[in-house]
């Protein structure tokens, strides 16, 4: 305890007591035993600097004697740090089963005639394709012409491309010009930042064309970005039991920032407020070590 703090202190305590004590005696006994208390707490001062100085000496050298940190506390500093961060930060982390998958790219395929014949072909016959189309589209535009290391059409009939580096995934994703090359109606597909509303109405049309007018109306009375907030709408568990009267949906965003306003703020639909979570994918699946 620092001099300045305890010294007025007792200057008060003394002058107080020289006003309210009459008996001489008293207040002798009561400033022997003040003093006494302020030696004490004197003391203790000194000890715990004198501590504290010989705890810095040794951090200090025991940090320049044990050279640089181990990779456990480099991974330690690591969570800890993100764990700070994390606190304050308004974007989604990324999933890890979208850290695995980065480099993939997914173009929905409409034609169903041509997905069909897309499977007949080897794994170097349909790389070879998609080739040939993404060369296509971005030859005499100044840009680099991204690459893929393979090919393949998936159970749903959509083709998954995987990128050489994350720039060439980034270049598929924003241009679309190589996927109409196969097909003029293909489309290729985003990630999505999803946020799952429980507790609505299963009669909720999620139809093609249903879902187009409950996108626009989601972004009308929610304040989103109207054509461009919502990528689109689905169950959770497809579809609600016919002994279920609701049910609950996934919402996926284009934006984080869109998504995360709803997750602050909640879902406003027909005139009423629905609380909603982040929809985690990865959390239904089973990871092997």
């Amino acid at each position: 305890m620092p001099m300045q703090s305890y010294k007025p202190m007792v200057t008060a305590m003394l002058n107080y007591l020289k006003k309210t004590l009459i008996n001489g005696e008293d207040f002798k006994s009561m400033t022997s035993t003040l003093t006494e208390i302020q030696k004490r707490v004197q003391n203790t001062e000194q000890k715990v600097v004198s501590i504290s100085h010989k705890l810095d000496t040794t951090k200090t050298m025991t940090s320049t004697s044990r050279g640089p940190l181990t990779w456990v506390e480099k991974l330690n500093a690591a969570a800890t740090a993100q764990a700070s961060t994390s606190i304050i930060s308004t974007t989604p982390i990324t999933p890890i089963h979208s850290l695995v998958k980065t480099r993939e790219v997914i173009c929905k395929l409409s034609n169903m005639n041509l997905s069909n014949e897309l499977k007949q072909r080897s794994p170097a016959q349909l790389k070879d394709r998609v080739n040939a189309s993404i060369i296509s589209s971005f030859s005499g535009k100044d840009k680099r012409t991204p690459q893929i290391v393979q090919a393949r059409i998936l159970p749903s009939g959509d083709l998954s491309v995987t990128g050489l580096k994350i720039e060439d995934t980034i270049a598929l994703r924003a241009d679309e010009a190589w996927a109409t090359q196969l097909c003029a109606t293909a489309k290729v597909l985003r990630p999505t930042h999803g946020a799952v509303a429980h507790g609505l109405s299963k009669s909720l049309d999620l139809s093609p064309k249903g879902m187009k007018r409950v996108i626009e109306q989601l972004e009308e009375q929610n304040d989103l970005p109207m054509r461009g907030g919502i990528e689109y709408v689905e169950w959770l568990n497809k579809r609600p039991s016919e002994d279920k009267m609701c049910g609950s949906i996934v919402i996926h965003f284009r934006n984080a920032m869109d998504c995360n306003k709803v997750l602050v703020s909640n879902l406003i639909w027909d005139s009423r407020l629905y609380s909603c979570m982040r929809h985690l994918p990865e959390a239904r699946m089973k990871t092997m070590f």
